[in-house]
């Protein structure tokens, strides 16, 4: 909680004050430094709110999670233990393919139902295989983790 609210009081004071510090005069435009600048300000003042106020007992919000999806990975390891129940069984190679394959997916049902509604159907057929292939690495490679989600359901 106190993560989100330090994040939009930063990111308001931030972004203000850059308005002052690097206004558009003339020629210069400085819109892409200001919102660098407040993004990774508010980022760091986000990382250190949530370090300081964050419990160092997973909540029950936490374990609920991870009892539905069985994460794997080292960061889960307090959970796993507390928890008992062990993660589905897949290497951070698949699983950083299947997370590459998501992206890309959800990317390309984006830009592609935009492209749709535009009509632009040839640049929409681009994006038609690119969800299609991704779609099907995305089931090829987290098939333990889809079937585990069906029988939470």
């Amino acid at each position: 909680m106190w993560s989100e609210i330090s994040a939009l009081i930063t990111a308001v004071i931030v972004g203000n004050a850059m308005m002052y510090i690097l206004p558009d005069e003339g020629e210069a435009k400085w819109f892409a430094v200001r919102m660098l600048a407040t993004t990774i300000t508010t980022l760091v003042v986000c990382l250190v709110v949530t370090l300081i106020t964050s419990s160092k007992t997973p909540s029950p919000k936490t374990i609920e999670f991870y009892s539905r999806l069985k994460i794997h990975g080292r960061g889960w390891k307090k959970v796993r233990d507390l928890t008992g129940i062990e993660p589905i069984a897949a290497g951070i190679k698949d699983n950083a393919i299947a997370c590459v394959a998501s992206i890309a997916f959800i990317y390309s049902l984006l830009l592609g139902i935009g492209n749709a509604l535009f009509e632009d159907w040839q640049t929409f057929g681009y994006y038609l295989i690119v969800i299609v292939a991704s779609g099907w690495v995305v089931k090829r490679k987290m098939p333990k983790v889809i079937a585990s989600l069906r029988q939470e359901v």
